[in-house]
């Protein structure tokens, strides 16, 4: 993990064990998803681990194939691709929620990738349906975003402006949060 400065100048290195995937801050630490050990890394800064959150598996607060990670306000969003779900965490690693019901149809997650907490909403990626999904931050499904994208991965919003990273295809799409039918 590198941390950079103001200017994009690489301030200090960090090594992480595992297979580090995303990595978000909070507080004064780095959340970083490890595909190799199925957990989340919580770490300090100077980079000791301060807590693992979760396992190898399916029962609730564990992971098989733990992927991208966000924070909105008070929660941290993560997904967890390989049961298809993403799980909802306060600041001190508690569980709080995991929403995603497998399937193919508007509401449903079938490979979730991507995350993104935008506003009082989380938009969520899906590599095998080709569509970006938004939720409430407790799982609720509101709208489909965008459809017809070709394994997208990383989403990010700004303002009502939605970024998503196409990876097989190369480019980045921009939506709004508005949706589409």
């Amino acid at each position: 993990v590198y941390v950079l400065n103001s200017y994009g100048d690489v301030k200090k290195t960090i090594k992480v064990q595992g297979r580090p995937i995303d990595v978000v801050k909070v507080g004064d630490n780095l959340w970083i998803t490890d595909g190799k050990d199925n957990c989340i890394k919580v770490i300090d800064l100077k980079g000791n681990v301060v807590k693992k959150i979760g396992e190898k598996g399916s029962a609730p607060g564990n992971f098989i194939g733990p992927f991208m990670i966000t924070k909105s306000k008070n929660f941290v969003f993560v997904v967890d691709s390989i049961n298809a779900r993403v799980q909802v965490f306060d600041f001190k690693g508690n569980l709080k929620a995991s929403f995603g019901k497998f399937g193919i149809e508007k509401g449903d997650i079938f490979r979730p990738k991507g995350v993104a907490a935008c506003g009082n909403s989380v938009l969520v990626s899906d590599a095998i349906t080709g569509s970006v999904q938004m939720f409430t931050p407790f799982g609720g499904f509101e709208k489909v975003i965008a459809k017809n994208l070709d394994y997208p991965i990383s989403i990010s919003c700004v303002g009502d402006k939605v970024y998503i990273l196409e990876m097989v295809k190369g480019k980045v799409v921009t939506s709004s949060l508005q949706g589409v039918n």
